[in-house]
């Protein structure tokens, strides 16, 4: 359905046409939606805490490279319950590296990538483009814990080791979430 109302401002805002919400009128022009084309993999389990595999990445450029955060599980498992989250970062979004941040420790050493093991999943962090935020918060992120989402936030997207998401400045902000669908 197209759009005949009015026109929208969207500034200088990317948009997404896989619809025609946004075009009034298509002249000599058609819309191709490219299917997705598999290349090599991106990032690798490859450290004792990656051995139950890697689960998804939320990458964004940042500071001249791209910057990403993504779930690793230190065992295989069927449940959440301990999975940790792991940083990487890249020159082109393509090749990774895990640089050594020695926040956390891990089977008695800090030599590793980690920046989250407390209760919680699906570390979900961006960078709050407001010029008037708090430096101390410039970086922030969402965190699962059970049924509740929790907001963390740093200075630069790495969060302080904490023993828990309560002593770490972690607190509620939405839930608890419905129960799942059976």
């Amino acid at each position: 359905m197209a759009n005949t109302g009015d026109p929208v401002e969207i500034g200088e805002d990317r948009q997404l046409f896989v619809d025609d919400y946004w075009i009034a009128d298509l002249a000599g022009v058609g819309r191709i939606l490219h299917s997705p084309t598999q290349e090599s993999v991106a990032l690798e389990s490859e450290h004792p805490w990656e051995v139950g595999g890697l689960s998804y990445l939320i990458a964004f450029p940042d500071q001249g490279k791209f910057r990403g955060w993504y779930r690793a599980d230190p065992q295989l498992q069927d449940m959440d319950s301990n999975s940790i989250t792991c940083y990487a970062e890249s020159d082109d979004g393509i090749n990774w590296t895990k640089p050594n941040l020695g926040l956390i420790e891990f089977n008695g050493s800090k030599d590793n990538n980690i920046v989250w093991t407390e209760p919680g999943i699906n570390f979900a962090p961006f960078k709050d483009g407001n010029p008037d935020a708090n430096p101390e918060e410039r970086y922030k992120a969402f965190i699962r814990v059970r049924r509740v989402m929790h907001a963390l936030s740093s200075p630069d997207g790495l969060p302080a080791p904490t023993s828990s998401a309560a002593s770490s400045g972690a607190r509620p902000v939405a839930g608890p979430c419905p129960p799942p669908r059976p």
